[in-house]
């Protein structure tokens, strides 16, 4: 059988067909790439918590606030979903400080109990030592307590106790509440008792003893 060698000529106008279709092929597979939003972004940054991310702290502060805002405390945020946010526990440190809603104010200071550290307990600190706040904050700041154990740490238990004998009915029985099952505290708390609280307090004495 006789084979056809092929020409320069043949090789030629295959080699530019090939590249031709080369270029369309190319053409038609390739896209522009796409601008990613600004939204995109920020789910990306939260799904990859990456710590080198720098994160915007008014966009974190706007995202838990609108959190704190809810309208039932079972959709109030958790320690993961705060921590799903960049910088989110600096945001609700900010938010438990600075937020014009007292309501904001108040909750972001009750679930600093979840970061129990030397930040947060200087927050706590701020609320409950300034007397003009407001008996919802400092109550809010009491209850956060929670998150330290009073047994060892003498000097939260004492600031616990003297919200005891707070003229405020929700401090005093916030900080009742906090003492319970701190067996240190026993004392203070039925030395208030004795002192024939309003009911209210004396109700949360009674529990936590």
């Amino acid at each position: 059988m006789f084979h056809h060698q092929p020409t320069a000529s043949h090789l030629l106008a295959s080699f530019t067909l090939c590249v031709a279709l080369g270029a369309c092929d190319s053409e038609r597979g390739s896209t522009p790439p796409q601008e990613e939003t600004p939204a995109a972004q920020h789910t990306a940054r939260r799904a990859s918590a990456d710590p080198a991310v720098t994160a915007d702290p008014a966009e974190t502060r706007a995202a838990l606030r609108s959190l704190y805002s809810a309208r039932h405390t079972k959709d109030l945020p958790s320690r993961e979903s705060i921590e799903a946010h960049p910088e989110g526990e600096d945001a609700v440190r900010w938010l438990a400080q600075h937020d014009d809603a007292m309501a904001v104010r108040a909750r972001a200071l009750a679930s600093l109990q979840m970061f129990p550290n030397d930040d947060s307990e200087a927050v706590l600190r701020e609320a409950i030592g300034t007397p003009d706040n407001p008996a919802t904050i400092r109550s809010a700041a009491l209850r956060a307590l929670k998150g330290w154990d009073l047994s060892q740490r003498e000097d939260l238990r004492s600031l616990a106790i003297s919200g005891l004998s707070s003229e405020d009915i929700p401090v005093a029985a916030a900080a009742a509440q906090v003492l319970a099952n701190v067996p240190e505290a026993s004392e203070a708390l039925e030395q208030r008792l004795s002192e024939s609280p309003p009911p209210a307090v004396e109700r949360a004495i009674r529990d936590a003893l």
